[in-house]
């Protein structure tokens, strides 16, 4: 049993947490439980699994959803969005694809749980692709049927893609960014091979990471707004979108110019 603390104003509470967290790649709360996206290393795998508690005090985790896939290179992405699809209650789960560069094609094949977003059914926990041809997706976010993805391109490349049931976004065939650790001439249209285009493509890459939208309430100056963190790049982004519809960025801020055109009048 491990114990965790969460400070509450001015006291502490102790949470009963029988889950390792340093292997945690994500949380949701659907009602009144809370999910965890977990992977569990051994000899030479790496196996994802979902886990749920009711939220309270003592957080007894039972497993949800295990998948018996070997990862013979660790698990990343892992990213998690309460989802209603086909009028069933359900978890997106995006997993990364297992190599780096252009080694293997897992996000290509559908016997693969790699490079992908499943659906999982709450009450059955039976899964489908919901779309693949995914890289590393690291932001998640979902607005009633729109969903919108950040993805870890190779060198360069990262991408804003919205995500369509049953489309196939590329990877590892076409990207705008090029190999780490060896030349490789990705398709630069996707479009010219089937797959589909990024709403944006960061070339160089910025590292990206999480991404939001702000609340239609926040501020007039912020509607139809989205922020995006940047790991390599240690900032934040403010995009811009032409409408509700989240479909066009016009343009996107950042560093010195962001802090007096974002923050002046608020």
């Amino acid at each position: 049993m491990i114990i965790y603390s969460i400070k509450k104003k001015n006291y502490y509470t102790e949470l009963k947490i029988n889950l390792d967290l340093k292997n945690i790649l994500d949380t949701v709360i659907i009602d009144d439980k809370i999910y965890v996206s977990h992977y569990v290393d051994t000899e030479n795998c790496t196996f994802l699994e979902i886990y749920y508690a009711k939220i309270s005090e003592d957080l007894n985790f039972k497993i949800f959803k295990k998948f018996d896939e070997c990862g013979k290179l660790g698990a990343g992405s892992g990213r998690m969005q309460k989802y209603v699809f086909n009028e069933k209650e359900g978890i997106l789960l995006s997993t990364a694809s297992l190599q780096q560069d252009a080694a293997d094609n897992t996000a290509q094949d559908d016997n693969s749980i790699y490079g992908k977003i499943l659906f999982i059914e709450l009450e059955s926990g039976n899964y489908k692709i919901f779309s693949k041809g995914h890289r590393n997706i690291s932001g998640l976010f979902v607005r009633d049927d729109l969903i919108l993805a950040t993805e870890h391109g190779p060198r360069g490349g990262d991408e804003i893609n919205i995500i369509e049931y049953g489309s196939n976004y590329g990877w590892p065939k076409a990207s705008y960014g090029e190999g780490y650790f060896k030349k490789i001439d990705y398709a630069k249209s996707h479009i010219d091979d089937g797959f589909v285009e990024p709403l944006y493509a960061f070339v160089p890459s910025i590292g990206i990471s999480e991404l939001i939208i702000t609340p239609e309430n926040f501020d007039n100056k912020w509607k139809n707004t989205a922020v995006v963190t940047s790991l390599n790049g240690r900032s934040i982004y403010v995009l811009k979108f032409q409408s509700e519809k989240l479909n066009k960025i016009i343009y996107f801020i950042t560093g010195k110019n962001c802090r007096y055109w974002c923050f002046k009048k608020i």
